[in-house]
Protein backbone atom coordinates (compact mmCIF):
# COMPACT_ATOMS: atom_id res chain seq x y z
CA UNK A 1 0.00 0.00 0.00
CA UNK A 2 1.34 3.43 -0.93
CA UNK A 3 1.26 6.40 1.38
CA UNK A 4 0.79 9.83 -0.13
CA UNK A 5 2.00 12.93 1.67
CA UNK A 6 1.24 16.38 0.34
CA UNK A 7 3.23 19.40 1.46
CA UNK A 8 0.67 22.18 1.30
CA UNK A 9 2.84 25.18 0.54
CA UNK A 10 5.13 23.60 -2.05
CA UNK A 11 2.68 21.09 -3.50
CA UNK A 12 5.30 18.36 -3.44
CA UNK A 13 3.95 14.84 -3.63
CA UNK A 14 6.07 12.18 -2.04
CA UNK A 15 5.10 8.60 -2.72
CA UNK A 16 6.67 5.50 -1.30
CA UNK A 17 6.40 2.84 1.33
CA UNK A 18 4.44 3.20 4.57
CA UNK A 19 7.25 5.08 6.28
CA UNK A 20 8.34 7.83 3.92
CA UNK A 21 10.60 9.39 6.57
CA UNK A 22 12.73 6.24 6.61
CA UNK A 23 13.01 6.45 2.81
CA UNK A 24 14.15 10.08 3.04
CA UNK A 25 16.66 9.13 5.75
CA UNK A 26 17.98 6.34 3.52
CA UNK A 27 18.41 8.79 0.62
CA UNK A 28 20.16 11.28 2.88
CA UNK A 29 22.43 8.67 4.45
CA UNK A 30 23.39 7.45 1.00
CA UNK A 31 24.32 11.01 0.04
CA UNK A 32 26.39 11.90 3.12
CA UNK A 33 30.04 10.93 3.40
CA UNK A 34 31.08 13.61 5.89
CA UNK A 35 30.16 17.08 7.05
CA UNK A 36 29.28 19.08 3.95
CA UNK A 37 30.61 16.28 1.71
CA UNK A 38 28.31 14.25 -0.48
CA UNK A 39 28.60 11.28 -2.76
CA UNK A 40 25.41 12.00 -4.65
CA UNK A 41 25.48 11.75 -8.40
CA UNK A 42 22.36 12.36 -10.44
CA UNK A 43 21.45 10.77 -13.76
CA UNK A 44 19.24 13.32 -15.51
CA UNK A 45 16.72 11.40 -17.64
CA UNK A 46 14.94 13.72 -20.05
CA UNK A 47 13.56 13.77 -23.57
CA UNK A 48 15.64 14.40 -26.65
CA UNK A 49 13.07 17.10 -27.44
CA UNK A 50 13.87 18.89 -24.14
CA UNK A 51 17.67 19.03 -24.32
CA UNK A 52 17.81 22.77 -23.62
CA UNK A 53 15.56 22.38 -20.59
CA UNK A 54 17.73 19.47 -19.47
CA UNK A 55 20.87 21.62 -19.71
CA UNK A 56 19.24 24.33 -17.55
CA UNK A 57 18.25 21.77 -14.91
CA UNK A 58 21.73 20.24 -15.07
CA UNK A 59 23.35 23.63 -14.42
CA UNK A 60 20.98 24.38 -11.53
CA UNK A 61 21.61 21.01 -9.85
CA UNK A 62 25.36 21.46 -10.29
CA UNK A 63 25.12 24.91 -8.68
CA UNK A 64 23.59 23.15 -5.64
CA UNK A 65 26.66 20.92 -5.44
CA UNK A 66 25.28 17.82 -7.14
CA UNK A 67 27.33 15.85 -9.65
CA UNK A 68 25.04 15.47 -12.68
CA UNK A 69 25.31 13.00 -15.56
CA UNK A 70 23.39 14.20 -18.62
CA UNK A 71 23.17 11.33 -21.16
CA UNK A 72 22.92 13.74 -24.09
CA UNK A 73 26.06 15.63 -23.01
CA UNK A 74 28.21 13.10 -21.13
CA UNK A 75 31.40 14.43 -19.54
CA UNK A 76 33.82 11.83 -20.94
CA UNK A 77 32.85 11.63 -24.62
CA UNK A 78 31.00 13.57 -27.32
CA UNK A 79 27.73 12.34 -28.82
CA UNK A 80 27.98 13.16 -32.52
CA UNK A 81 24.28 12.48 -33.07
CA UNK A 82 23.35 15.09 -30.44
CA UNK A 83 25.83 17.59 -31.88
CA UNK A 84 24.18 17.12 -35.28
CA UNK A 85 20.72 17.52 -33.68
CA UNK A 86 21.79 20.72 -31.96
CA UNK A 87 23.00 22.10 -35.31
CA UNK A 88 19.73 21.10 -37.00
CA UNK A 89 21.47 18.68 -39.34
CA UNK A 90 19.30 15.67 -38.41
CA UNK A 91 16.00 14.99 -36.65
CA UNK A 92 15.55 12.86 -33.51
CA UNK A 93 14.99 9.14 -33.76
CA UNK A 94 16.75 8.86 -37.09
CA UNK A 95 19.18 6.08 -36.08
CA UNK A 96 18.90 2.95 -38.21
CA UNK A 97 22.07 1.19 -37.10
CA UNK A 98 21.61 -1.53 -34.48
CA UNK A 99 25.25 -1.10 -33.47
CA UNK A 100 24.92 2.66 -32.84
CA UNK A 101 21.63 2.13 -30.97
CA UNK A 102 23.23 -0.54 -28.79
CA UNK A 103 26.15 1.76 -28.02
CA UNK A 104 23.81 4.59 -26.94
CA UNK A 105 21.66 2.31 -24.76
CA UNK A 106 24.67 0.65 -23.10
CA UNK A 107 26.19 4.05 -22.32
CA UNK A 108 22.88 5.23 -20.86
CA UNK A 109 22.80 2.14 -18.61
CA UNK A 110 26.42 2.77 -17.60
CA UNK A 111 25.42 6.33 -16.70
CA UNK A 112 22.55 5.08 -14.54
CA UNK A 113 24.90 2.57 -12.89
CA UNK A 114 27.35 5.35 -12.00
CA UNK A 115 24.69 7.39 -10.18
CA UNK A 116 22.71 6.89 -6.98
CA UNK A 117 19.80 9.18 -7.90
CA UNK A 118 17.84 9.28 -11.16
CA UNK A 119 15.84 12.44 -11.82
CA UNK A 120 13.24 11.77 -14.52
CA UNK A 121 11.83 14.82 -16.31
CA UNK A 122 8.70 13.25 -17.81
CA UNK A 123 7.50 15.16 -20.89
CA UNK A 124 3.92 15.57 -22.04
CA UNK A 125 4.67 13.71 -25.28
CA UNK A 126 5.21 9.93 -25.34
CA UNK A 127 8.72 8.73 -24.59
CA UNK A 128 10.38 5.32 -24.47
CA UNK A 129 13.80 5.92 -22.94
CA UNK A 130 12.86 7.68 -19.71
CA UNK A 131 10.52 4.95 -18.37
CA UNK A 132 13.09 2.29 -19.23
CA UNK A 133 15.80 4.26 -17.44
CA UNK A 134 13.47 4.64 -14.43
CA UNK A 135 12.80 0.90 -14.33
CA UNK A 136 16.48 0.07 -14.76
CA UNK A 137 17.38 2.44 -11.89
CA UNK A 138 14.69 1.06 -9.58
CA UNK A 139 15.82 -2.52 -10.22
CA UNK A 140 19.32 -1.49 -9.13
CA UNK A 141 18.20 0.15 -5.90
CA UNK A 142 18.67 3.73 -7.09
CA UNK A 143 16.50 6.57 -5.82
CA UNK A 144 14.08 7.74 -8.51
CA UNK A 145 12.70 11.28 -8.42
CA UNK A 146 10.07 12.05 -11.06
CA UNK A 147 9.05 15.48 -12.28
CA UNK A 148 5.59 15.40 -13.81
CA UNK A 149 2.26 17.09 -13.46
CA UNK A 150 0.21 15.07 -15.91
CA UNK A 151 1.45 11.60 -14.97
CA UNK A 152 1.80 12.02 -11.17
CA UNK A 153 -1.01 9.51 -10.56
CA UNK A 154 -0.05 6.98 -13.23
CA UNK A 155 0.49 3.56 -11.58
CA UNK A 156 3.86 3.00 -13.25
CA UNK A 157 5.16 6.44 -12.29
CA UNK A 158 3.94 5.96 -8.71
CA UNK A 159 5.51 2.51 -8.44
CA UNK A 160 8.84 3.49 -10.00
CA UNK A 161 9.27 6.77 -8.09
CA UNK A 162 10.50 7.42 -4.59
CA UNK A 163 9.59 11.09 -4.85
CA UNK A 164 7.27 12.82 -7.33
CA UNK A 165 7.25 16.58 -7.76
CA UNK A 166 4.99 18.58 -10.05
CA UNK A 167 7.55 20.95 -11.59
CA UNK A 168 11.22 21.98 -11.78
CA UNK A 169 10.84 24.63 -9.08
CA UNK A 170 9.68 21.96 -6.62
CA UNK A 171 12.44 19.59 -7.75
CA UNK A 172 15.07 22.20 -6.90
CA UNK A 173 13.34 22.92 -3.59
CA UNK A 174 13.32 19.21 -2.70
CA UNK A 175 16.98 18.78 -3.67
CA UNK A 176 17.90 21.76 -1.46
CA UNK A 177 15.88 20.24 1.40
CA UNK A 178 17.61 16.88 1.04
CA UNK A 179 20.95 18.66 1.45
CA UNK A 180 19.78 20.93 4.27
CA UNK A 181 18.29 18.03 6.24
CA UNK A 182 21.65 16.25 6.11
CA UNK A 183 23.54 19.24 7.50
CA UNK A 184 21.19 19.76 10.46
Amino acid sequence: MFQKMMRKKRKITILGSKNINKKREKIQEMMKIGKNKYSSKIYLAHSVWEREKGRKIERKLKSLGYDVYNPFYPPTYKRNDIEELDKGMIVPWNITSKKISEKIVKRDFEGVNSCNILVAILPEIPTIGIPIEMYYAKERGKTVISVTKELAGHPWVVWLSDIIVKDIKNLIYEMINLRNDIDE
